[in-house]
This record gives C-alpha cells, structure tokens and sequence, in this order.
C-alpha cells in the first residue's frame, strides 16, 4: 500500500469517476486504474464494480475508505508541516497592546537573544481587541492581550492561549494632583475628574467605561491615545488622571497610584489560534514567553 495508491483511491471514490479523479489530480486515467488494481490485487478484495456504466463502491471500498479519510488527513496536517520547516521562519508578527509591550518585551528580548535564537520581531502596537482582529485576519503570528476572564470569554474561545499575568487596574495622577494623597478612591469621586483612556481597539477603555456604568456613572474622558510617554507626561503636568495596570507605573516616581475600591481585575494573555500549525519559531517563542524571569 503506498500514499498514492491511497489518494487515488479518495479521489475516485469523491468524485464517484476515475475521469474526474484524473482531472482533479491532473494524471492519465490509465494511471489511476492501474493502481486501484494493484490495490485491490494486493488484498484479494474488490473495492469497485461498475453498474450501468456508473462507478459504485462495494461495501468493503466502503470500508476501506471510511479507514483512510484520518490518514490522509494527517498526511496534509504533515505535509504543511514541513512546508512551514522548509521555509524555516525568521520573522514573526507580534500584536501588543503599548502599555504592555513596555514592560514585557525587553524581558521577552532578552531571553531571544540569550538563546543565540536567530528571530526577527516585527511588533504591532495595538489595543487587545484590533490585536484579536489582526489574528483573525492572519496578519499576525501571535497576539498579546488584556482580559477579565480566564478562561477566556466566548469570543476567544477559538484561540489557544497561555496566561502570563493577574493583575489590576490602578488609578493614577500627577504628584501635583489634588488626589495624590489618597490611598484609595471610589469610581464616583471620579465622575468629574479628566480622564484619559487607550486608544483605538483596547479593552482597558471598554473595561472602565463598563465599570463606571455599573455604578450609574459616565466617565468624564477628554482624551484617547495609545501614546504610553504621552500620557505619563500629562499625568506628571496637569490635573488629569488615567489608568493603568500596576506593573507600567509601580516603579515611577513621578506617578501617584490609587487603588480603586470597585477593583478592576485582568489577566494577560498570549494567543494564537486554536489548531493553527505553528512554525517551530512560534513554538520557541511561546515556550520562552512562558519561562520565568
């Protein structure tokens, strides 16, 4: 029994035909008919019979057919596989939100370069939720993004995913903030507050409009930007406040962090698509993501 033999006999057997067989696999009939022969010769079975001119499959073709659909499949599974090994992939597409990428990606450069793994980054700095739509869109290889849940709510369910982080939510001001020396705030006291939020596809935005609806409130935002420096230069000069999760700022002098009474729980994640085939540099890249510090 040989590979061909076997995809000759799938083809006939879709097609109902050994003509169409031919055309679709663009071979000789002759060729397609002598090796349902010698595969049938070589098990003593008869596998087709013709009735009325018309091609039908004998109970064990049946069989034998129904037996060679999963391997089949996973010979295509195979197949691209080492296409993908051919190829021998450099460069990888990386969507990140910027208040993540900030923290996380000297860490994650590190460790490539440690590794003397030869990889190329090219990095899109987006919110999570146009990171989800460049996933599906296959513009990029891998995404990393904020969410509530975990698991993941049902519109990434047909991602895998590797959870990085638990985190929250912080309030932040300018030392000059008439705020600055509160340890701890509610969403109401914010309500006339001058708020700057992530920009364009970001769930952090979707997330705080949402909790501020839930206590009966609508956030007083002046600005969306995507601009991390931008918004850390406005906190430090003016009487605004924004939000960020607390690994971004704890380390900043110039910026006052509030923790918020009606806390604001999220998870980092890195995903990529459910049942994808991944290039051995996007498996190296999962696996050093997943390595501890």
């Amino acid at each position: 029994m040989k590979i061909l033999q076997l995809e000759y006999f799938d083809a006939v057997c879709r097609n109902k035909s050994i003509t169409k067989a031919a055309t679709e696999l663009f071979v000789s009939q002759p060729a397609i008919s002598k090796s349902l022969i010698e595969l049938e010769s070589e098990y003593e079975l008869k596998f087709f019979q013709r009735e009325n001119n018309k091609l039908k499959i004998t109970k064990e073709g049946f069989f034998f057919w129904e037996s060679i659909k999963p391997i089949l499949k996973n010979i295509e599974i195979l197949k691209e596989e080492l296409k993908i090994l051919s190829k021998q992939q450099k460069s990888l597409n990386i969507g990140i939100p910027p208040m993540v990428g900030r923290f996380l990606l000297p860490n994650i450069f590190t460790k490539i370069y440690s590794n003397e793994l030869p990889m190329e980054l090219n990095i899109f700095e987006y919110g999570s939720i146009k990171t989800l739509q460049l996933l599906d869109e296959n513009k990029i290889d891998l995404g990393f993004v904020i969410n509530e849940t975990d698991p993941l709510k049902d519109k990434l369910e047909k991602y895998d995913y590797l959870k990085l982080l638990e985190t929250k939510l912080l309030f932040c001001v300018g030392r000059k903030h008439h705020l600055a020396k509160r340890k701890k705030i509610n969403l109401a006291e914010l309500k006339n507050i001058p708020l700057v939020l992530r920009g364009e596809g970001s769930f952090q935005a979707l997330k705080i409009k949402e909790s501020f609806e839930t206590v009966g409130l609508e956030p007083n935002i002046t600005l969306y930007t995507n601009q991390v420096n931008m918004v850390k230069t406005l906190l430090k000069n003016g009487q605004i406040g924004a939000f960020f999760i607390k690994e971004i700022v704890e380390e900043d002098q110039d910026i006052i962090t509030i923790d918020l009474e009606q806390e604001i729980n999220v998870n980092l994640f890195l995903i990529w698509k459910k049942n994808s085939i991944l290039s051995c540099e996007i498996k190296k890249f999962i696996i050093l993501t997943k390595l501890k510090k």
